[in-house]
């Protein structure tokens, strides 16, 4: 159920806040929640939706991860930051979210438990990176929700497939 906003008075007569999931949903963005803008085939027909997300903390990794990217099927969404991540898909709803797993501030494991929490982002694909092959990460990783694990250092191939197949431990 969308958190929404009601035109008439938000709380009962108990001063509890109601949710009313028949008006306008509400997004989260660094400034709080706010009125979430229209689904993007409705903002930009015939725009890829092919969308990624790649969250890492590390400049050298994403800017590796963009040219590793370039001249696919796929709009690469990028972000070094988390909580900046976490804004990203939910404004753009990516078919597919790689997070770095020894994040700063909210690890990838958090992050990846955050999101699959939440009815609405279920479907994304979220893929933890991990440093190394190491089978105890990686059960934590799909005990924390993840679809499937891709092993530092990786090419274009690796990351393109691990976006399209869930369940499997690409190294």
């Amino acid at each position: 159920m969308d958190i929404s906003r009601s035109k008439a008075s938000n709380k009962d007569s108990r001063g509890d806040i109601r949710v009313d999931s028949s008006r306008k949903s509400l997004g989260f963005t660094p400034e709080g929640l706010t009125e979430a803008k229209p689904d993007r085939a409705e903002q930009a027909p015939g725009r890829c939706l092919n969308s990624i997300l790649f969250i890492d903390d590390n400049p050298l990794v994403l800017e590796t991860v963009k040219k590793l990217m370039e001249n696919t099927a796929f709009e690469l969404l990028t972000s070094d930051d988390p909580f900046m991540g976490l804004c990203q898909l939910s404004q753009h709803k990516p078919i597919a979210a790689f997070i770095d797993a020894s994040l700063n501030g909210l690890s990838g494991y958090q992050f990846c438990a955050l999101i699959k929490a939440q009815p609405t982002y279920r479907h994304i694909l979220i893929i933890l990176v991990l440093e190394q092959a190491d089978k105890l990460l990686a059960a934590r990783a799909i005990a924390a929700g993840a679809n499937s694990v891709l092993v530092k250092p990786f090419g274009r191939n690796e990351l393109i497939e691990a976006s399209r197949r869930p369940g499997e431990i690409a190294a």
